[in-house]
């Protein structure tokens, strides 16, 4: 039996922020948004917004870090 697992994380790799979501494992379901900068020593607030294209459900949408 093969399982699909979804979800969605705000990881800081390598000093970059990150936003991961996963509807399944499948690739195509899969939405990635990563700064290209690391982040300077010191405290931050890490805030990810969603523009979505609703209404109604499954729409599409723009992430931004």
């Amino acid at each position: 039996m093969r399982r699909r697992f979804g979800g969605w994380g705000l990881l800081l790799l390598d000093d970059k922020t990150e936003f991961d979501y996963a509807f399944s494992n499948q690739k195509e379901h899969k939405y990635r948004v990563a700064s290209k900068e690391k982040l300077a020593a010191g405290k931050h607030t890490i805030k990810f917004d969603f523009k979505y294209n609703g209404p109604g459900m499954g729409k599409s949408g723009t992430g931004t870090l």
